[in-house]
């Protein structure tokens, strides 16, 4: 798949905060005794309840009888014949009771249907770049859902580090670099000593993408990302189709174009030409052998020698 050619948005990799009401804001129904009823957000002490249905409530020193309780916290109560689905119990005693939890939906299908599932809505990013994929929002509040799916979105689109978004890239936090796998570095200039140092502890990056302006540009890159991250095992160059008005862009157009077999040399494997482009650029494509990764052969003296 392309990979995205604007800047893509940086997933916050906090947990959403899920304000609720206090549990002192509760009504409290205390020292009483309740039959077949219905209560919502509702503290219980010292009650009797028997065939009570009871939701998001706090439960403590009670005897319940024949009651069903949903997403409720139970202290230091007895139970008889009950049901009890997503609560939590401390100190209380339980017979014949039966207690229940329901995962999220996701998670009851296959890890490989899940990504067919993720992959769906997080490629619609490709119609509208800057905005963050509902589906990565939606799963904050799972942390576990929310990695698997934050690692699919670094698999199908690119990192892009310009110098206008340096400030953020700072930012990005461990756990979201630790899921990059394609990276791409554009806008130049840019230079090598400016790259944040937390992306070089990338350990899934398979691909780096870069667009260079001039043949220092892509010879100083390229050697400084294969040095520090040993798992890439595809190099993608983007050069302009048509050279610039002025003489030194085409000067420049047309060094890059003759430095592509001097790369060979120094990747020691033949770059091809993705694709015929009638866009902006032509993508060239380095690739090591199945199973192995890309390395740099020689000194930094030696790669802009003719």
């Amino acid at each position: 798949m392309a990979s995205v050619a604007m800047a893509l948005p940086t997933p916050d990799t906090q947990l959403v905060t899920i304000t609720i009401p206090r549990v002192e804001d509760y009504p409290i129904i205390e020292s009483s005794t309740l039959n077949g009823s219905l209560h919502r957000r509702t503290s219980f002490k010292l009650c009797t309840l028997r065939y009570v249905e009871i939701h998001c409530s706090t439960i403590s020193e009670c005897e319940l009888d024949n009651c069903k309780l949903f997403n409720c916290t139970v202290q230091k109560s007895t139970l008889a014949a009950s049901s009890l689905h997503e609560c939590r119990t401390s100190s209380s005693s339980m017979e014949k009771c039966q207690m229940t939890s329901s995962p999220l939906a996701f998670r009851r299908f296959p890890p490989e249907l899940r990504e067919m599932i993720f992959q769906g809505r997080i490629t619609n990013i490709t119609n509208n770049r800057r905005r963050m994929p509902k589906i990565l929002i939606a799963l904050r509040c799972d942390p576990e859902m929310y990695q698997e799916t934050l690692r699919c979105y670094y698999k199908l689109n690119s990192f892009t580090v310009l110098k206008s978004n340096l400030p953020k890239c700072l930012q990005v936090s461990s756990k979201a670099l630790a899921n990059i796998e394609k990276l791409k570095i554009k806008s130049l200039p840019l230079a090598p000593s400016d790259f944040p140092e937390s992306f070089w502890r990338c350990p899934r990056v398979r691909e780096f993408s870069i667009e260079p302006m001039s043949v220092n540009e892509l010879f100083s890159w390229t050697r400084f990302v294969l040095l520090r991250l040993h798992n890439i095992s595809k190099l993608r160059v983007a050069i302009a189709t048509t050279p610039g008005r002025s003489q030194r862009k085409r000067q420049c157009h047309r060094g890059l174009l003759l430095s592509l077999q001097r790369l060979d040399k120094h990747l020691e494997c033949a770059g091809k030409l993705e694709r015929v482009s009638t866009g902006k650029f032509q993508y060239w494509i380095w690739k090591a052998p199945e199973g192995e990764r890309l390395r740099w052969r020689g000194s930094s003296l030696e790669m802009l020698s003719g």
